[in-house]
């Protein structure tokens, strides 16, 4: 009798992976998966199991045989095959991935042509949106959910308009290149009012740092272009690098001794918390009578602290030669919960920059701020021969930024010994 046809294999769709049905040289009826959810993989993977139910020892790729042989019988076959059989499998692979890539050109125009069609759909909703004012207050509902300071991103929002003269402009116009021309232009400078006139001047101090304007602005258009199916412009917009100072600001402990002698036990204990336990003038500020032990000074964010991040909460050891006594001389009002409160702001708490204002204003020696004092307490840490570990752990950073800043102080007393 003659043998009919072989039955062509088809796959069929089985949850998210294709399927196929056939029979195998031995006359057994088999049901496998093909491992792929790809409808081009499973129809070349059927037309290899076609071969294989007629003979076995036809050369196909290593997926097809997987599946025919099963994983176990196939590793035990695989292995008694000298290296011709395997070079030849492999260049057989390499054929069909080949005639693979053929047949998938089609799709790939067919994508591109998609996706061309979709930008040109986001740019007539982008071009249709209304001026800035319009979108204004509906942004202003939900700025609460965006962001904690929603009003710093509103007036940012509306500064743009100010700075840019975008009120007139339609948002579908603003382009990377406005971007990037309000950002230069709002971190360096600042609006004053004078008699009435409006003027701009280069500020000491610019409303907001590049990236944290670019931030605030990313967080506005990605809410517009989940609103309105847009592009988000600001993604392309790249952060700005800053550039790595050549050294950092620090001083030695007989810099900081000679400017102790001309304050009182308050500012001295004050200073100390800077040079010798790493504080910031935030955390100094808010430090109330509970954190302090005779051992430490704890660091942990509360509503009167204004602390950067988590990364700051920590405990610092008291130093029992340079900060110990400057703490034991000072003696807090009984009357307020805080260690250092203050006499000029009006209440027992320091409000706003008032702390570092009269601060700055105290110091006899004009080269030292707070933070310089604070990188003191860190490059004494890294003098010391403590590990970048432990400084980022009393100061608060990560062992990136310990690095980055204060392992380089040593470079020049490293003693080169090979």
């Amino acid at each position: 009798m003659k043998r009919g046809r072989p039955r062509k294999i088809t796959p069929y769709l089985n949850g998210k992976t294709y399927c196929a049905r056939f029979k195998a040289h031995h006359g057994q009826q088999l049901n496998r998966s093909l491992k792929t959810s790809n409808l081009v993989n499973a129809e070349i993977l059927c037309k290899e199991l076609e071969l294989l139910c007629i003979n076995p020892k036809a050369q196909t790729s290593l997926e097809a045989q997987a599946i025919y042989f099963k994983d176990k019988k196939y590793k035990s076959e695989r292995t008694s095959q000298d290296t011709f059989q395997e070079l030849s499998k492999l260049q057989t692979e390499v054929k069909l991935l080949k005639e693979q890539i053929e047949i998938l050109k089609p799709y790939k125009d067919k994508y591109e042509a998609l996706i061309q069609d979709k930008e040109i759909r986001q740019l007539k909703n982008f071009k249709s949106l209304p001026n800035f004012k319009k979108v204004f207050d509906e942004y202003e509902t939900a700025i609460q959910h965006l962001a904690g300071k929603g009003d710093d991103h509103l007036s940012l929002l509306k500064g743009l308009g100010d700075y840019c003269e975008l009120w007139s402009k339609k948002i579908g116009q603003i382009e990377t290149k406005t971007i990037y021309k309000f950002l230069d232009f709002y971190s360096t400078n600042k609006k004053v009012m004078t008699a009435g006139e409006f003027i701009l001047k280069q500020a000491s101090n610019p409303p907001e740092r590049w990236n944290r304007a670019r931030r605030k602005l990313h967080r506005f258009f990605k809410w517009l272009s989940v609103k309105y199916n847009i592009d988000n412009v600001v993604t392309r917009v790249e952060t700005k690098k800053e550039k790595v100072k050549e050294s950092i600001q620090w001083h030695s402990l007989e810099e900081v001794q000679e400017e102790l002698k001309h304050h009182n036990e308050y500012w001295k204990a004050i200073i100390g918390m800077m040079c010798f336990a790493g504080l910031s003038a935030h955390e100094v500020r808010g430090l109330t009578k509970e954190d302090l032990t005779e051992k430490y000074i704890s660091v942990h964010p509360t509503k009167d602290r204004q602390i950067k991040s988590g990364n700051r909460i920590r405990q610092v050891n008291i130093h029992k030669t340079h900060l110990a006594p400057l703490l034991k001389d000072y003696k807090p009002r009984e009357d307020s919960k805080f260690l250092f409160p203050s006499s000029v702001a009006g209440s027992e708490m320091w409000l706003g920059d008032t702390f570092s204002v009269h601060f700055r204003k105290i110091l006899k020696n004009k080269n030292i701020n707070a933070l310089s004092l604070r990188r003191t307490f860190g490059s004494l840490l890294i003098r010391s021969g403590k590990t970048s570990a432990e400084v980022a752990a009393a100061m608060g950073n990560t062992e990136i930024m310990v690095r980055k800043h204060y392992a380089r102080l040593l470079g020049c007393e490293i003693d080169i010994n090979f």
